[in-house]
């Protein structure tokens, strides 16, 4: 999985205030399962996260519409690192979702990240080729 970096501006203390969500340092950018790209599924999945000095700790499937998105979730989840500072408990959110049909010719999906909060993916499932 590709890494991603977040500046943190927000956090130059290392605090986090009450009001302040936690911001998301460094982690795996999620993937949409290929299995379910091929299957057709989509869906959603709630986690609830435990962050302990800086790194998560805890993940809880909290609802999950189907069991093949939950895997890419927690793999995404469990890579994140915050401010060392950070103790939390918090709720994030992954929406599936699959988007007109791609062709022949595969394509990568498009994600949203709102970190820690959510991620929104988008994959253009192929398509068949027909038989002659």
């Amino acid at each position: 999985m590709k890494r991603f970096f977040a500046v943190a501006c927000l956090l130059t203390t290392g605090l986090v205030a009450a009001d302040r969500i936690p911001l998301v340092l460094e982690g795996s950018i999620p993937t949409y399962p290929q299995l379910a790209i091929s299957a057709h599924i989509s869906g959603k999945v709630r986690v609830g996260i435990t962050v302990s000095g800086g790194v998560v700790s805890d993940v809880r499937v909290l609802h999950s519409d189907n069991r093949l998105l939950t895997g890419s979730t927690l793999d995404a989840v469990r890579s994140w690192k915050f401010a060392s500072s950070t103790n939390t408990d918090l709720e994030s959110e992954f929406v599936y979702e699959l988007g007109k049909p791609a062709g022949v010719v595969p394509q990568n999906p498009i994600i949203e990240l709102r970190l820690p909060e959510y991620a929104h993916l988008t994959a253009n499932p192929l398509v068949p080729i027909p038989e002659h």
